[in-house]
């Protein structure tokens, strides 16, 4: 006689109401990049000090942001492709400290191609504008 045991995933799911955030008004910040032959050569080799130790801000900070940037509400996965609107989102965060989680950011981006051909020369201006929540 052969028996199968298996243990069950317990469901895990966390409930949070409008009532467990502090809300804040509406937050604004932007960021701009210009790119020749689509790289950003004005950050590329930028240190930034974060945690008393130099690094690259392309390498360190904005990949934990992207990977655990707490965004409640939907957003395009293509704003994401460029880092420009990255970029914005770090700046939203950094420059409201004490907030916990971007809810329903609006990107508003805007591409300017002064050659006629993007992949030559092109500016990326993206304004984020979202409420900022802190987990009571």
């Amino acid at each position: 006689m052969t028996s199968h045991r298996s243990v069950k995933q317990p469901e895990t799911y966390l409930q949070l109401r409008r009532s467990d955030f502090e809300i804040s008004d509406l937050k604004v910040a932007s960021a701009n990049t210009k790119q020749i032959l689509c790289i950003d050569w004005s950050r590329i080799f930028k240190k930034s000090k974060a945690n008393g130790n130099d690094m690259l801000e392309n390498d360190a900070e904005l990949w934990t942001m992207y990977y655990s940037a707490p965004i409640f509400g939907p957003i395009a996965y293509d704003y994401f492709v460029d880092k420009t609107t990255e970029y914005a989102m770090w700046e939203l965060m950094q420059s409201n400290p004490g907030y916990d989680v971007i809810m329903y950011p609006q990107v508003e981006r805007h591409i300017k191609r002064p050659i006629g051909i993007g992949w030559i020369y092109r500016e990326i201006d993206v304004t984020v504008s979202a409420r900022l929540a802190k987990i009571k």
